[in-house]
């Protein structure tokens, strides 16, 4: 790739991550698989600073949220949740110091010529220089823009700019520079290394591995999936009675339980070799047997990239009066959050050796109820049908009611079975076990208005029959999965 080839550096914006708030594990990986192409990764000194500003304050928010729960157990005369750091200052300065400790990245101090210039550039609102809300702002952008050309000769065309940010662009265009390559994080793996759809070697890799790792707490190394920024929503609407308007606080996944799904995988093509079938050639793998992987077996390093659905546990503190008008904060765990998350594995030999997730998790909340009865089947299609490997179930049940297969050794049967007054049935047998998703129309969803009467929304609410989960139709996926491949 000749882009790739003259490059020298990728140089990290403050905007990158969500939020500003850096992954450090994750800017570590990154620049460890740019390191082996030869691209260096550059922190920019004024942007290691934003950085250490937002943990501080997110330090300083857990502070004050915790703090009467802080007193009211050291006033039990038991100890308490002490931070190892004093203040905002203390914080910001450990976060500094573990940036400088990651492997094969650069921090590219501030010199004091440019420091001056990005000031000058803000007072005067020259480019970057800007307005934000009445402030003058641009001061640091400025300042590390012209840090980093000055290490690559003022020659912007070896540089790629990790940012979503259009100022700094504008910024490039104003001083006289070609249009810069600037790409947002997610994009970053899939610009400089050229990567090919899966067809089935490494999704049976992962299969295995996820199988074999979930259920896995969050927080242990083991399958992190890094932030979900929709969750604290998520959850708020599950457990939000709006007869009691609790406060819900801390809102984290706690443990990942089970894989419901798995789309988009793409293999990494290295400068080692093309990926090839695993049956050694060039052909499609032979997925019939477990144990053969192919070129995962027999080569190595790979790098896969996939999207996996899973069900979760999040856990949040929930604050409300009791019924002796007693304030009580209590950890609630609420069970079968569903996620999305791109994750991105590493292979030797056939095996995870790690993993990372790429960009934010996304969170839905529970489907258990539909208005119709055909919209809820038509949901259910169009939400797991493909995300079963060799399943492919929307495409067969749309051409007819049943189908039967043979996928990696196990007999399959799926069945749409119509009840009467709109209810149906989805049987599927796997070998020797079954399971069923069930939709019914609840009959107490009825309201009568005079003589008129319409449904509640919900009123086709969904079971499965291998678990009480609140999101029925991911559970049966999960179970599927389970059955195919575990």
């Amino acid at each position: 790739m000749a882009e790739r080839d003259y490059l020298t550096a990728a140089v990290f914006d403050a905007n990158c991550f969500g939020y500003g708030r850096p992954d450090l594990n994750y800017l570590e990986f990154l620049a460890r698989r740019l390191a082996e192409v030869g691209i260096e990764t550059w922190v920019p000194e004024p942007v290691a600073w934003e950085w250490a500003q937002h943990v501080a304050d997110d330090w300083d928010a857990m502070r004050v949220r915790l703090g009467d729960e802080h007193r009211r157990v050291k006033k039990a005369g038991l100890s308490s949740f002490e931070s190892p750091y004093g203040d905002v200052a203390e914080v910001a300065d450990a976060f500094l110091v573990k940036l400088g400790e990651l492997s094969n990245v650069t921090l590219v101090p501030l010199s004091s010529n440019n420091a001056r210039q990005g000031l000058r550039d803000q007072i005067l609102q020259l480019a970057p220089g800007r307005r934000k809300e009445g402030v003058k702002t641009g001061a640091s952008d400025s300042a590390w823009l012209r840090d980093v050309l000055d290490r690559t000769e003022r020659d912007v065309a070896r540089l790629l700019f990790v940012s979503e940010d259009k100022d700094l662009r504008a910024a490039l265009a104003a001083w006289g520079y070609a249009e810069p390559l600037t790409r947002p994080l997610k994009d970053l793996l899939a610009t400089l290394f050229v990567v090919t759809v899966d067809s089935g070697a490494a999704t049976q890799v992962l299969l295995r591995y996820l199988l074999d790792t979930l259920p896995a707490e969050q927080g242990a190394n083991v399958f992190d999936v890094g932030e979900a920024p929709d969750l604290q929503s998520v959850v708020e609407r599950i457990i939000d009675p709006p007869e009691e308007s609790p406060r819900i606080d801390n809102v984290t996944i706690s443990r990942v339980t089970k894989l419901a799904g798995i789309v988009s995988v793409t293999v990494e093509v290295t400068d080692r070799g093309q990926p090839q079938g695993a049956d050694g050639g060039d052909g499609e793998p032979d997925v019939s047997k477990r144990g053969m992987y192919g070129q995962f077996e027999q080569k190595s390093p790979h790098t896969v990239q996939a999207t996996v659905m899973l069900l979760a546990d999040a856990e949040a503190a929930v604050s409300r009066y009791d019924a002796d008008d007693r304030y009580v904060t209590t950890v609630t765990t609420v069970p079968d959050v569903l996620l999305r998350a791109n994750m991105v594995f590493d292979l030797e030999a056939g095996v995870v050796v790690a993993v990372r997730p790429e960009g934010e998790v996304a969170a839905f909340g529970h489907h258990d109820a539909y208005d119709d009865e055909n919209d809820a089947y038509f949901a259910v299609l169009e939400e797991i049908g493909d995300l079963v490997p060799g399943l492919e179930m929307s495409e067969k049940l749309a051409m007819s009611e049943s189908f039967d297969e043979e996928i990696n050794g196990r007999k399959v049967h799926v069945e749409y079975r119509a009840i009467d007054a709109g209810e149906w049935v989805l049987h599927v047998e796997i070998d020797e076990h079954e399971a069923e998703l069930s939709c019914w129309y609840d009959v107490g969803a009825r309201v009568w208005d005079g003589k008129d009467s319409f449904d509640m929304p919900g009123a086709y609410p969904m079971s499965v029959s291998i678990s009480a989960s609140s999101n029925p139709a991911w559970a049966l996926s999960g179970w599927i999965i389970e059955r195919l491949y575990g």
